[in-house]
């Protein structure tokens, strides 16, 4: 499911505030500065910097690596997330290039977050090969971060062969940050020797009377054991483990195969002998887990908010549905529940099982939308993530002349939830409309890119309607969702690179360019560079070049 993104101003993207609080107006009083929206701007100034760009090298085709790794260590905090991730691209290709940076800056304690740096971009290397020189920074004892950071690339790389001294390591480890992080590894492990150690430092935990930090440590990484000796680890400490520790055993041995424990979880559901509704849901959600339906649904008449949000999360599961399990008892707390979330859940999970006719009622509400009785409610509902109707659309667009201040947001989002071409007309029509709330303006083209790439010439409509730098931080983001689209890539080199266009949008355009293109945006800014005659614009173009490629 695509990630929607509504109301919320903020969500304009902040590097466009950098060409913002350029000097656009002179310092002149805002309404003077809106009248001088449309005026296109060539300016110097717009690009100036403050200091001389040094020419621009760009690194050979196989020294990429290299390039990114500088970047790791002097970047600004853009470019070393950037860095990280084209660095993850590259994958074992980048492998020797981040063992050889560690290894010249192992045991210096000036380059902590440096070697961080390092660890993280080796651990998405997925290439156990590297994993020698992460066993050589905690073997020269590093700061605590660093060692930290060398046992999690660890427990995702999981070199082979290596497993006894890895647990060599962590026995040794006194800081907690990075004996949680060598425990992690150990888990993943799920060797015999690791087991064993995590089983007895979770032994030593359940002996503590004082409590022992290191020792749950253990006991949590022995929950992540993804293999069957952890089986036996966990029946051999049940008789000891307390409610809750006991019913997160059982979820791991359901899950690793160990289904004949229906009958030890069963009693956990009676609230008089244990009366944490947390304990009652979770052993409700291992039964659930083993298919025993009889005893969830004992649990339909609870009123209990916890236990009923588990229970119709068991409901929506794949086999409950396909049995057809639980029907009544879905409907009844859609119905009547008194919490709002129980009701919506379960309406949810109806919905899901081909009840679409569970949305009329608040459908019939939303035509009176937002003076009607109990008609706000519904629209709420009607927005809410997992609602989708077709008919929705046609329902509320009629309704906006009624629709003021809050009643607005909330038409509008439950407009997004369709997905439908008619909302996203719409929400067109919101922002072109110039008599329109600017902030309702913003939130309509904000939200509208939620629409998918339908919503690429929207957007070029709504720019050649008012080309100016407020519309840029609308179109910008908007059309910059949609970067492997012909359409959308086009547009967006057009306002970074046109000189129809304004200074101050294309210095906007620019800057995101890295960001919507990844590595491609290099050879994107090679060529604008290349064929920009402007010297302060190649500077600046020079700029970006340094800071990300």
């Amino acid at each position: 499911m695509k990630r929607l993104f509504y109301p919320i101003s903020a969500c304009l993207v902040l590097p466009f505030a950098a060409a913002a609080a350029l000097p656009s107006c002179g310092g002149e009083e805002a309404s003077k500065g809106a009248q001088q929206e449309n005026v296109v701007m060539h300016s110097p100034e717009v690009f100036r910097e403050g200091s001389v760009r040094l020419p621009y090298e760009p690194p050979a085709e196989d020294a990429w690596a290299q390039r990114y790794i500088e970047h790791l260590r002097i970047g600004t905090k853009d470019a070393h997330h950037f860095a990280l991730e084209r660095l993850g691209e590259l994958g074992p290709e980048a492998t020797p290039f981040l063992m050889d940076a560690l290894r010249k800056e192992a045991g210096s304690r000036s380059s902590m977050g440096f070697l961080v740096s390092l660890c993280s971009a080796l651990s998405i290397s997925e290439n156990s090969e590297g994993s020698e020189v992460l066993l050589e920074i905690l073997r020269l004892n590093q700061a605590p971060v660093v060692r930290s950071a060398a046992f999690e690339a660890i427990s995702r790389l999981l070199p082979e062969g290596k497993e006894l001294e890895v647990l060599e390591l962590v026995s040794k480890e006194t800081e907690v940050a990075p004996r949680t992080a060598g425990l992690q590894a150990l888990a993943f492990y799920g060797n015999a020797e690791s087991i064993a150690y995590l089983v007895q430092g979770s032994r030593d935990w359940l002996n503590s009377t004082a409590g022992d930090v290191a020792g749950e440590s253990c006991w949590k990484a022995l929950l992540l054991v993804d293999q069957p000796g952890a089986v036996l680890a966990l029946q051999e400490l049940e008789p000891r483990l307390a409610p809750f520790p006991s019913l997160q055993a059982y979820g791991i041995r359901i899950a690793l195969g160990d289904r004949d424990v229906a009958d030890n979880i069963r009693p956990y559901l009676d609230p008089t002998a244990y009366p944490s509704s947390g304990t009652r849901s979770l052993a409700l959600q291992m039964l659930g887990e083993l298919g025993d339906w009889e005893s969830v649904l004992a649990l339909a008449s609870t009123t209990e908010v916890a236990t009923q949000l588990t229970l119709i999360g068991l409901l929506r599961r794949d086999d409950a549905v396909a049995e057809g399990v639980g029907l009544g008892v879905l409907e009844s707390l859609a119905d009547s529940a008194e919490d709002e979330d129980v009701r919506f859940n379960a309406l949810l999970a109806l919905i899901e099982r081909g009840q679409k006719n569970r949305l009329d009622p608040f459908l019939r509400l939303a035509r009176e939308f937002p003076t009607g009785k109990g008609s706000v409610q519904a629209v709420q509902v009607l927005g809410k993530e997992g609602v989708a109707d077709e008919r929705t659309a046609a329902i509320l667009i009629p309704r906006w002349p009624f629709a003021l201040g809050e009643h607005q947001s909330s038409l509008l989002k439950a407009l997004t939830r369709t997905g439908s071409p008619e909302a996203a007309k719409f929400l067109l029509q919101r922002v072109l409309d110039k008599e329109e709330d600017p902030k309702v303006r913003s939130v309509s083209g904000t939200i509208l890119a939620n629409f998918g790439e339908q919503t690429i010439p929207m957007f070029r409509q709504i720019w050649e309607q008012n080309p100016n730098l407020t519309i840029a931080k609308m179109v910008v983001p908007g059309v910059g969702r949609y970067p492997e689209n012909p359409a959308a890539r086009e547009f967006l080199i057009y306002l970074a690179s046109s000189p129809e266009v304004d200074d101050r949008v294309r210095r906007a355009t620019m800057e995101k360019i890295p960001q919507i293109f990844r590595q491609e945006g290099f050879h994107i800014l090679m060529e604008l560079s290349a064929s920009e005659p402007r010297a302060e614009i190649q500077s600046f173009i020079t700029g970006i070049l340094s800071e990300y490629y």
